[in-house]
């Protein structure tokens, strides 16, 4: 839950400028207090492009009459607003991050009970972040497409706010246009019962006093119609009077012209200075009983997604801009301020090991492998979180068990592998890391044998196309670097050992020295044979092809690979065939990258075959035959797209300028 917190000051953290020429309605609502603003314009013509379009139709499996659609969306189209503008002043970081700091104090105080000590400072945290926390602000304006949709939503939002909503709840008329709702919030906490929760943490003084501020916030909601718009203000206090904000020199685009789909300002510079010391508890706390308790009770990973939350809050620019917009491609251009200056990416050696004809690539001078391992997973797990929340929304029982199933095999089962991947990949790479995949490569035979109640299961996979890839790191040392990887490998084997309720044979070696070519040694993934207790064979794996999990290093690079072909060909590139960067005029490069579709082609092609060559055999029977497939949405997706490419110039010493386009194929 704290993660997705963070995720919220992200998502209305982007930012954009205004053409002095002319001003569009709704900066009109804001004030110069609201420092992070995001803007969503008219989406009708993004959905009539749509329907219109014959490939992007058939892409996203829309089968029904466009003209249909297109009539049934128009029937509402009068509640679907020209322009949805957001506005944050900055103390409503501050509630953020009292909240942040409440939630993880809460945690370490019911450890410290669990435990059975004193929970002394952590209480005295807690105490000290809720006292603090005041009513978040934050300014909504709606512009609709006439003033008489927006006197009907607003009169039917008086007449269905009142205490039947909430007890307590009072609303008041100001002026013909608008209406105030009040409610003091020690009246929802204790309608939702909350407030006993505050109870809970013992130390009679520290709840009371907790009580005492919380239950004295009142909670406003201003309501004004302003011509064909409507202006939203909720806050513990009454809203700063709009006043006009001036925006000059951020971005084009402000006023929705020009396919704009979305564009924002934003400063998190007061964030960025809070954010770090909501690691302090967790650090205090390792090593204690108090931190076993509470590491006992984080059963999701809270310490390691706020960790990374807390990386990618650093790396922001304290201010920036953004707009998203629509021409002959998708294309997105950020501008940060109040970063970090990076090297350029000009003679990096993470550059070098880059075939030229890769189908995805990326490399950074700003981030080190570690990093974005750890932000990864951490991404893996927002997105599986999502979804069992989504699946929770719509009661979807059957998804939510198969859901809940992975969550729990990736916090329990993969916990040991997941924290060394979290926790202690960020400190073996030094800044500087890349990513290289091909939509080729081949197992040309996979077999998994597996003996259970006294029957032989059998998997065969045969010809089975993959995707080459390789993941490039600057490593604080080659010893270290070594040292992780075969920490990670040794862990994968416990965990796997664990789970089939076998053992590794004794002394079984991780790696095996292989030869890449003359001068070139690398270490490759030794797959031993898990044994029962009894010391027989409970499953055995079996690979011939191009896969061959290994790593080596090219003076200070560690180059990780899935394929020898591959590192074959990052060893002729690292001799002078390698990825020419992105011309740049002006500005070095810290970052660039490029997909091309038909790897995404390749995956699916690589799904789609598993599928329907894969094989289960009971006693040497098929028991499952393999499921119909249909692939014609896939095939118009990947026909769709043509490329993706973006870059990242270091603009200033602390000025920041990313851009991105997906191109989209009109073959």
């Amino acid at each position: 839950m704290s993660r997705v917190l963070v995720l919220v000051a992200f998502v209305f953290s982007f930012a954009v400028g205004l053409l002095a020429q002319e001003r569009p309605g709704y900066l009109s609502q804001f004030s110069p207090r609201d420092r992070t603003l995001i803007v969503l314009f008219d989406p009708l013509p993004h959905l009539e492009a749509i329907l219109q379009d014959q490939d992007l139709r058939k892409a996203m499996s829309l089968q029904s009459d466009p003209g249909e659609m297109l009539a049934s969306i128009l029937n509402y189209a009068q509640f679907i607003p020209r322009e949805i503008a957001i506005g944050f002043p900055n103390e409503s970081q501050k509630s953020l991050d009292s909240s942040m700091r409440a939630f993880i104090y809460a945690i370490h105080t019911r450890g410290a009970y669990e435990a059975g000590e004193e929970p002394g400072e952590y209480l005295a945290g807690l105490t000290q972040a809720l006292t603090q926390w005041q009513v978040p602000e934050v300014v909504v304006y709606l512009r609709m497409r006439d003033a008489g949709t927006a006197k009907m939503i607003r009169q039917m939002l008086r007449g269905n706010l009142g205490p039947r909503i909430v007890e307590g709840l009072e609303v008041v008329n100001e002026g013909r246009e608008g209406f105030r709702a009040s409610l003091r919030l020690g009246s929802l906490l204790k309608q939702q019962q909350l407030h006993l929760m505050l109870m809970e943490f013992g130390a009679e003084e520290s709840s009371k006093e907790m009580w005492d501020h919380l239950s004295k916030l009142q909670v406003h909601l201003y309501v004004q119609q302003v011509g064909d718009g409507l202006r939203f203000a909720l806050g513990g206090s009454p809203p700063a009077a709009p006043e006009g904000l001036e925006l000059q020199e951020l971005c084009e685009g402000f006023d929705g012209s020009g396919g704009t789909i979305m564009a924002a300002i934003w400063d998190i510079s007061e964030l960025k200075g809070s954010a770090p010391k909501w690691l302090e508890p967790w650090i205090r706390s390792k090593g204690t009983e108090i931190g076993d308790a509470v590491r006992e009770l984080d059963d999701r990973g809270l310490e390691d997604s706020i960790a990374s939350s807390v990386r990618e809050i650093q790396v922001a620019g304290d201010t920036g801009a953004m707009r998203l917009w629509r021409d002959d491609a998708l294309r997105a251009d950020i501008r940060e301020w109040g970063v970090k200056a990076c090297d350029p990416l000009g003679d990096s050696s993470i550059v070098r090991p880059i075939p030229q004809d890769s189908s995805f690539w990326h490399v950074t001078s700003r981030d080190s492998l570690g990093d974005l391992i750890a932000t990864r997973v951490g991404q893996a797990e927002d997105r599986l979180e999502g979804k069992i929340w989504q699946a929770d929304l719509k009661d979807g029982a059957e998804q939510m068990d198969a859901l809940e199933t992975m969550a729990a095999f990736g916090y329990e089962q993969m916990q040991p592998v997941r924290e060394l991947l979290v926790r202690e990949a960020p400190n073996v790479f030094l800044p500087g890391a890349g990513c290289v995949f091909q939509p080729a490569g081949e197992i040309e035979l996979m077999e998994i044998s597996a003996e259970a109640d006294g029957t032989e299961y059998r998997w065969a996979i045969q010809q089975w196309p993959v995707l080459r890839g390789a993941l490039i790191g600057r490593p604080t040392s080659r010893d270290d670097a070594e040292r992780f990887v075969d920490s990670v490998y040794r862990t994968l084997a416990e965990v796997i050992a664990e789970a089939t309720d076998c053992e590794p044979p004794a002394d079984a070696p991780l790696t095996r020295s292989i030869q890449l070519r003359e001068g070139v040694e690398g270490r490759a993934l030794e797959l031993w044979i898990p044994h029962n207790q009894q010391g027989k064979p409970r499953i055995t794996v079996d690979f011939a092809g191009d896969f061959q999990p290994h790593y080596f290093m090219l003076d200070d690079v560690m180059v990780i690979s899935s394929s020898l072909e591959l590192s074959r060909q990052m060893l002729d590139a690292w001799d002078g065939k390698g990825r020419q960067l992105p011309p740049v005029a002006q500005h070095p490069l810290i970052a660039a990258g490029e997909m091309k579709m038909n790897m995404l082609a390749r995956i699916l092609d690589s799904t789609y075959h598993l599928i329907e060559r894969g094989e289960l055999h009971a006693d040497g029977q098929q028991v499952l035959p393999p499921p119909a497939v249909e692939r014609g949405q896939s095939n118009a997706m990947v026909g769709l797209l043509e490329d993706a490419k973006w870059k990242v110039e270091q603009r200033a010493e602390q000025e920041r300028h990313t851009s991105f386009e997906l191109n989209i194929s009109r073959r």
